[in-house]
């Protein structure tokens, strides 16, 4: 993932994982979660945190690339 107009990318990850359940209205069809090694805000370096994405987001994004 890269930087976007939300939030920093993620660098140096020690771990992904995906997980396709219904984890309730924020992640109806799971989630694509990420450790983030460095993380910025506002360029400034923070604590390392964790950034998470619903699932259909990644699957529309792999669906355009076939």
């Amino acid at each position: 993932m890269t930087d976007g107009p939300l939030f920093d990318g993620i660098e140096e990850t020690d771990g992904i994982e995906v997980i396709q359940a219904n984890l309730g209205p924020a992640f109806p069809q799971g989630m694509f979660l990420a450790q983030d090694g460095y993380n910025y805000d506002q360029g400034k370096l923070q604590r390392q945190n964790f950034k998470m994405v619903r699932w259909e987001k990644i699957q529309q994004l792999l669906s355009k690339a076939n």
